[in-house]
């Protein structure tokens, strides 16, 4: 037999779902007693609550006539807390789409670099060719050179 029920086990049993507690139930006298027990306890405790619940026409009446009192004793400029906290959070909205920010300022100092940098530009422009192919410029500059001097190596030569 397996050792006695747990808490969550009798609790289980309870609302109904357990099916395997029932058999260890019909067998331990421990566990049944202790069953039996929290089965009272909730029966005394909804007596209890349906007694505490049930009231007489006269409290409801007078519940309803402290509540009107209530109401009409406020203050004549009072406002329910959401509805101010409500309007303060669509101000503050409001102020925040219809605040322009500054615009960003650009650090002085930059003149003189930017004036390098357009001149480098301007001479890169100026060129026939790029800077990278200068090498080769030079290369086929020195070869015109040498072809119109008749110097130059026969370059096509193929060996035979």
């Amino acid at each position: 037999m397996k050792a006695h029920l747990s808490d969550e086990e009798l609790a289980e049993w309870l609302r109904g779902c357990a099916v395997e507690a029932e058999s260890h139930l019909r067998e331990c006298a421990d566990c049944r007693a202790e069953a039996e027990a929290l089965r009272a306890a909730i029966r005394v405790g909804r007596q209890w609550v349906g007694t505490r619940a049930e009231r007489n026409q006269v409290f409801w009446m007078r519940q309803q006539r402290l509540i009107r009192e209530r109401i009409e004793h406020r203050p004549p400029g009072f406002l329910p807390r959401g509805l101010v906290l409500a309007t303060a959070a669509v101000v503050l909205c409001v102020m925040l789409f219809l605040t322009r920010s500054p615009r960003p300022t650009v650090p002085a100092g930059n003149d003189d670099a930017d004036n390098v940098l357009l001149q480098q530009v301007e001479s890169e422009v100026a060129q026939d060719y790029p800077s990278a192919l200068a090498p080769a410029v030079l290369l086929s500059q020195e070869r015109s050179a040498a072809l119109s001097a008749g110097t130059a190596p026969n370059l096509n030569r193929t060996n035979r």
